[in-house]
């Protein structure tokens, strides 16, 4: 088996193993919330997982060679649902309680577009590394702002930062990688 055929085989196992295990978090598990560093381990598994599929399918997609558009699938179903969420957290849909599901559903689009991010890093061209390791950082900027905006003590641990930083790793080890 060639080295190409062997990511591609490890990358199909990556994603269908973290889409199996996506349910299990949300269904199959609620009793199972562990208090770290007064934080919910749950609730930050449930946010952050998504970017283990969406980096396996968009660096997937990214390897077809015969189409293009094909990769830009992820970003633009990404982009369509935060745009909703958008919608609705600023009442041009809905009113009241409607605001709060827009905003979480924003807050669940950024694990996916750290992913989608990740994965045009590790398989796009030279051009679709830097804009993703540019989009990479604008949205770990926002994650910074947003724990200063969220707390007096923006320096504190949390258990959510963890997936933070190796999202950040992974991202300069990925734009640095020959």
């Amino acid at each position: 088996m060639t080295s190409e055929r062997k990511t591609t085989v490890a990358l199909l196992v990556c994603l269908a193993l973290s889409l199996a295990a996506y349910p299990a978090l949300l269904f199959v598990l609620p009793g199972w919330d562990l208090t770290v560093l007064g934080g919910s381990l749950r609730t930050d598994l449930i946010l952050a997982w998504p970017v283990i599929p969406f980096f396996c399918l968009q660096w997937l997609l990214c390897r077809v060679k015969k189409f293009k558009w094909p990769r830009w699938a992820p970003l633009v179903l990404l982009a369509a649902v935060a745009l909703i969420g958008a919608l609705y957290l600023f009442g041009a849909l809905g009113s009241g309680w409607d605001a709060l599901g827009g905003g979480i559903l924003l807050c669940w689009c950024v694990a996916p577009a750290i992913g989608v991010c990740l994965g045009w890093m590790a398989g796009g061209g030279h051009t679709a590394k830097r804009i993703a390791g540019i989009g990479l950082l604008a949205m770990l900027a926002v994650y910074v702002g947003l724990k200063a905006l969220g707390s007096p003590r923006w320096w504190a641990f949390e258990p959510l930062d963890v997936p933070a930083l190796a999202a950040l790793a992974a991202g300069l080890w990925l734009f640095f990688k020959k």
